[in-house]
């Protein structure tokens, strides 16, 4: 049935109807909002049924991705690549009211036997497999998914969505770098009624995560990904093991004048954590200063009130903020960022339903499962060209964390490590518009020498890590 519905989109598409209303991840809320904007449609009369889906648009991209990652000594090591598309029809707005509707479909197009884990440590890929479908990475053929099918009631400058979508907030986000982005079912607002201030509203009962093919009740969502320990050091339990009945999101964005912006969020996820996210930026001329501070706490027992099959642990609440300076030119960019979490507990927020957006967040890199610990990074943006169509980046990073044997405030049993990003970005331009390049190589190593556990070290540290992509948009 998902076939078929991809396969008629497909073919209306190549009919004519093209509208950009997608892009490559690392400009995704900018895409966003802007996709909100082009909806509304406000030149174009409808009038009748036929004009609503008539007068509607067409979008989509299609991507291809290549990863590999290259362990140290004989730890083994992976490559990949994935080709895919995504496809979306939106129709028209009719006396306020606009449906979706869009899938994608995904093929493992060579790879490495994913399935084969490393003989010494026991595990597998992990980013490759991310390409495809993390719960069954033996699957190489047809993998599609209905992504988007909503109905959408826009007032004035407001807007109320119900069903299937992607969001982008700091915490919960499409993470959109592979082939198959997080996706909710549920209901998602924004009030743009006052002046200076947007206010997002939702309630979400069910995902589709980043690299997964089918949809899950959001307590069998968290646990898809890795688990790591319980702070006792036996492994988490709590996949399968969680009750919940959903996650609120509530946020609160206001701009007091051009130099001056403030966000505050809350997300809650019933029976499990209520996680608290404050940020502000100031710009004045060239340069920009940000603040942003994470607080999170256990909600009843957890998810579980057996301690070895919780979320989120008793006796521990998260406190984390992260700090910016920066400086912007017309041809260059550079910040200077860190980000501390104190031994009051680790950042546990599911990582099947986001990336949290920190100043030092960077591709490949979290730190999500930590507590007590500091992150110094250093990003510098080169744009060699008038107009800005290539972005040349180089982030250099540092996280120190606790012994990776503390499973008390380190979930995943994670070293201290630097990590080096070139990431280059081209947008092509002429009879190429609409073709997205991006290449990336991670460097991951630590300075540790005393590990000789190579559980420590697999897919964690001490690794070079490709990825090139190109998405071309329609």
């Amino acid at each position: 049935m998902k076939i078929a519905i991809v396969t008629g989109l497909l073919l209306l598409v190549l009919k004519g109807y093209t509208q950009v209303i997608d892009s490559v991840g690392h400009r995704e809320s900018t895409t966003m909002r802007k996709n909100e904007k082009s909806d509304q449609n406000g030149e174009q009369t409808v009038n009748n049924l036929k004009d609503w889906f008539v007068k509607g648009h067409f979008g989509g991209l299609i991507r291809n991705s290549f990863m590999a990652t290259i362990n140290q000594r004989d730890l083994k090591d992976y490559w990949a690549n994935g080709t895919g598309g995504r496809l979306y029809y939106h129709t028209s707005e009719f006396k306020g009211f606009q449906m979706g509707l869009g899938g994608l479909f995904v093929f493992n197009t060579g790879s490495s036997d994913l399935t084969e884990a490393d003989p010494v440590v026991g595990k597998g890929s992990r980013w490759e497999a991310q390409l495809f479908d993390i719960t069954d990475p033996s699957n190489k053929d047809d993998m599609d998914r209905l992504e988007e099918l909503f109905l959408k009631y826009r007032y004035k400058k407001s807007w109320i969505k119900l069903g299937k979508m992607g969001i982008s907030t700091p915490l919960v986000n499409k993470q959109d770098t592979r082939l198959k982005p997080t996706v909710l079912s549920g209901v998602w607002a924004e009030i743009n009624e006052w002046k200076n201030v947007s206010v997002s509203a939702g309630w979400f009962t069910k995902s589709s995560p980043r690299s997964t093919t089918a949809w899950y009740d959001l307590e069998a969502t968290i646990g898809l990904y890795g688990k790591g320990c319980n702070p006792d050091g036996t492994k988490s339990g709590y996949a399968g093991n969680i009750t919940t009945n959903g996650l609120g999101i509530l946020g609160i964005d206001y701009n007091f004048n051009d130099r001056l912006e403030i966000q505050i969020w809350d997300y809650y996820i019933e029976n499990i954590l209520n996680a608290g996210f404050f940020q502000t930026d100031y710009h004045i001329g060239q340069y920009e200063l940000g603040f942003q501070y994470l607080r999170e706490d256990q909600v009843n027992a957890g998810g579980n009130p057996d301690p070895a099959r919780t979320y989120f642990p008793s006796g521990h609440t998260t406190n984390l903020f992260s700090l910016k300076a920066g400086i912007k030119k017309s041809k260059w960019s550079t910040s200077f960022n860190y980000t501390q979490g104190l031994n009051t507990g680790r950042f546990l927020f599911p990582r099947e339903l986001g990336t949290a957006r920190l100043y030092t967040y960077i591709s490949r890199h979290r730190v999500e499962g930590l507590g007590d610990f500091q992150t110094f990074m250093m990003k510098f943006n080169y744009f060699p060209l008038d107009d800005s169509s290539l972005n040349v980046g180089v982030y250099v990073g540092r996280t120190n964390s606790n012994d990776m044997r503390d499973f008390e405030l380190n979930k995943y049993g994670f070293m201290s490590y630097n990590q080096l990003n070139i990431d280059l970005n081209y947008e092509l331009k002429g009879w190429l518009a609409g073709l997205d390049v991006r290449a990336l190589y991670v460097l991951d190593t630590s300075f540790d020498k005393s590990i000789e556990n190579p559980d420590y070290v697999f897919n964690k540290t001490n690794l070079s890590h490709v990825n090139i992509m190109a998405t071309l948009n329609f």
